[in-house]
């Protein structure tokens, strides 16, 4: 009886799934810097790092209501390790702007700077892939530079900042709610007869 009413409460979250439709592919923002050089990352030491004016010229979305595409633009990465990133247009104005949560830097001829954490983008940039202007993203991104006269200043040449929104997709959290329901339901009325 216990194992039917488990049995029951996981093909009523495979329903669920179902009838909402297949789960979401899941949806990526790409910023990235492509063939060309520009902007400075400073290892200001101590894991410290920032970097200005890195130059983001390829823009790609996947699978967000807009649909999917890609376009060449003019804008910029600023970031700071101890405190976030930005990106931004020409005339200034933030697409996207975001806290680091962790963060990684490799020196030498060829310094990587590495991080994650939580952005949101610009109401312009959200109204442009039609998504809601409060949609909290995770990303993960690096910046590859080229040692300056063996400074601790970099020249970057590639860069990528990948973004996914964080909240879960609905069907898999209702599948997930209704199998927890269905177990929990046989759970108690085990021990109940037991008692």
């Amino acid at each position: 009886m216990f194992r039917h009413k488990v049995l029951l409460g996981i093909a009523a979250g495979v329903f669920t799934l179902a009838i909402s439709g297949a789960p979401a592919s899941a949806s990526v923002l790409d910023f990235s810097q492509f063939g060309v050089m520009g902007g400075d990352v400073v290892d200001l030491g101590g894991g410290h790092v920032t970097g200005t004016g890195i130059m983001i010229n390829q823009f790609a979305w996947f699978d967000m209501p807009i649909g999917t595409g890609s376009m060449a633009v003019n804008w910029f990465l600023d970031f700071d390790s101890d405190a976030g990133l930005r990106i931004y247009n020409g005339a200034g104005d933030d697409l996207l702007t975001g806290t680091f949560s962790s963060t990684s830097f490799t020196g030498g001829p060829l310094g990587m700077f590495g991080g994650s954490g939580q952005n949101t983008i610009s109401a312009a940039l959200a109204a442009f892939l039609m998504v809601d202007p409060g949609t909290t993203f995770d990303f993960a991104g690096f910046v590859v530079g080229l040692q300056q006269d063996g400074s601790n200043h970099y020249t970057a040449f590639s860069t990528d900042i990948g973004s996914t929104p964080a909240v879960p997709e609905p069907g898999s959290m209702t599948l997930l709610g209704l199998g927890l329901i269905g177990a929990a339901r046989g759970l108690r009325r085990k021990f109940s007869a037991a008692a």
